[in-house]
């Protein structure tokens, strides 16, 4: 029962940290958008693009792994699944 426990725990953990980290980045994203402009280099384009990927490869994770958990219904800050 104290391993169920500790793992319920380190599984709300996780969750809070992606629905965090995910917020943090869409809180950042407008911020791209401004550099950009500023910097119109091919190479700031090039790292915008990596930075992008990465941010798409993350939400497509985080995705996955709440459609597959137990985490039911719930809807943190506004995400809509």
């Amino acid at each position: 029962m104290a391993n169920l426990r500790k793992t319920v725990k380190l599984k709300i953990k996780n969750e809070e940290a992606i629905v965090s980290a995910m917020e943090q980045i869409s809180d950042r994203l407008p911020d791209l958008e401004v550099y950009r402009k500023i910097y119109p280099e091919p190479k700031l384009g090039l790292m915008l693009v990596d930075a992008y990927k990465d941010i798409i490869m993350l939400a497509r994770a985080a995705t996955t792994y709440f459609l597959g958990s137990t985490w039911g219904t719930q809807r943190p800050c506004g995400f809509q699944g």
